[in-house]
């Protein structure tokens, strides 16, 4: 699939939502760099993401815990096939990676469903359930380069009228998570540049 360089790829994926929540960090680094930190960081380095991963396996362990032996891998690695929880919906060189999952997650027991492609995302309306894409998203800017990155939901109506309830405990600490994950990419691409 071809795109624009300015295009946003989360658009196509998940144009309406209704929810959204959005955090950026500026990188003193080229965007190539950024890409490769990007391709680099592993959701374990940071230990308040570790500690906050682990917190949603105390409900269901088996839906949430990773294997051991993907714990350690990178994000790419992780969606690329060991982990049931998200799928990389498309990857764009040096400048956009996104990501999805869908299912009943604000259950004490969440329900995730498994995609195996971008198709089988963009095509899933079942109801009662909900949508989520996320984005890691590279912009030059001036010499350095902006990271930013995106959470969108989609209420497919039903039982998932009770998602707001949920949204309002678990974005904090969701946009904890990604905010360290901004900051590992950060220390990454500028530990290389100097």
């Amino acid at each position: 699939m071809t795109t624009e360089a300015s295009e946003v790829r989360l658009d196509y994926y998940l144009p309406t939502y209704q929810y959204s929540d959005r955090y950026e960090t500026v990188i003193q680094a080229s965007p190539e760099r950024v890409y490769e930190a990007l391709q680099a960081v592993s959701l374990n380095e940071s230990k308040i993401t570790r500690f906050l991963l682990g917190l949603r396996t105390i409900f269901s362990p088996s839906q949430w815990r990773a294997p051991a032996d993907v714990e350690e891998l990178s994000l790419t690695e992780r969606t690329a096939g060991g982990d049931d929880l998200m799928t990389l919906l498309e990857e764009v060189k040096n400048r956009e990676l996104v990501l999805g999952f869908a299912g009943k997650f604000w259950r004490p027991i969440p329900k995730i469903v498994p995609f195996t492609c971008a198709e089988e995302f963009l095509a899933y309306a079942e109801p009662g359930n909900a949508k989520s894409a996320w984005n890691l998203l590279i912009t030059p800017t001036d010499g350095q380069t902006t990271l930013s990155t995106e959470t969108r939901i989609l209420l497919l109506g039903g039982e998932s009228k009770f998602f707001g309830v949920y949204w309002a405990i678990i974005k904090p600490f969701s946009g904890l998570i990604r905010k360290q994950l901004l900051h590992s990419v950060k220390q990454r691409a500028e530990s290389v540049t100097t």
